[in-house]
């Protein structure tokens, strides 16, 4: 367990598990495991925007990511949850196919 520096009532445990999980930006640098991933999206298509607009309609959007100035692509999970990435599609892409290949 380690404690969060900015919010010192709170504690973390960190998980290690063969490099799966990747970063996919947000200021707490959230993590996601790669063998989750169903698609990632560019933020600019028009589908991008049709799923933030129905994940968030269903609560299944989480905004890691608050500044839509700074989202580069759109990440949905097996789960349907969507996230927004700070990171270019190809960059998640080729964290991912990293990740998966460890």
């Amino acid at each position: 367990m380690r404690k969060d520096k900015r919010h010192p009532g709170l504690t973390a445990e960190v998980i290690s598990a063969t490099g799966c999980y990747v970063n996919i930006g947000g200021q707490s640098g959230v993590l996601i495991c790669a063998h989750d991933v169903q698609a990632i999206l560019d933020y600019s298509c028009p589908e991008a925007q049709g799923i933030i607009v129905e994940a968030r309609n269903s609560n299944r959007y989480i905004p890691v990511i608050t500044d839509s100035s700074r989202i580069k692509s759109v990440i949905v999970t097996t789960n349907l949850n969507v996230y927004p990435s700070s990171f270019r599609m190809e960059t998640v892409a080729a964290r991912l196919q990293n990740a998966l290949n460890t």
